[in-house]
């Protein structure tokens, strides 16, 4: 019976196991090396040598050295000239959308309260200070985030295919 369960298993879960092909960004510096994997169905923002302006699309297939788009363009990986990666750690992202919430909720709380009790100056200088240097400190966290790569010398653009 245990043997019938696992079969059954396999051929549920089998059709949805595939070698995948993914997008890597090497990044070589000083003796270490540092890779970030773009995959089959991930947001790509990336541009192009002919166009100077970023471009953000869905990426829906990795074949030789070409990639596809949802919205059915090709673009040879020779092509791009830069690539934005995300770099961020799961704790950097809550971290920042906290302190942005509580730096507009800080300001709104105090005010919102000034206005209940009547208080006349309804916006106090050191609220404002303090509420917007949370908020700016979570703006600033966003640019950690991201990262361009611009294909070079210590830095390379091409597709890993892992299937046989």
């Amino acid at each position: 019976m245990r043997a019938i369960i696992l079969i059954f298993l396999i051929f549920i879960f089998g059709s949805e196991l595939s070698a995948q092909r993914y997008l890597a960004v090497d990044l070589y510096r000083l003796g270490t090396f540092k890779r970030f994997s773009i995959y089959e169905g991930s947001m790509m923002k990336f541009k192009l040598k002919e166009n100077h302006r970023m471009q953000k699309n869905k990426l829906v297939a990795l074949k030789d050295s070409t990639l596809f788009f949802e919205d059915g363009t090709m673009v040879p990986v020779s092509d791009i000239k830069c690539v934005v990666v995300n770099r961020s750690h799961v704790l950097l992202q809550v971290l920042r959308r906290v302190l942005v919430i509580a730096g507009v909720g800080f300001i709104g709380l105090d005010t919102f309260n000034n206005a209940i009790n009547g208080e006349s100056p309804v916006f106090k200088e050191q609220v404002l200070t303090i509420g917007g240097s949370l908020f700016l400190a979570g703006q600033l966290l966003k640019l950690t985030e991201t990262k361009r790569v611009r294909p070079g010398r210590n830095k390379r653009i091409h597709i890993i295919d892992n299937t046989m």
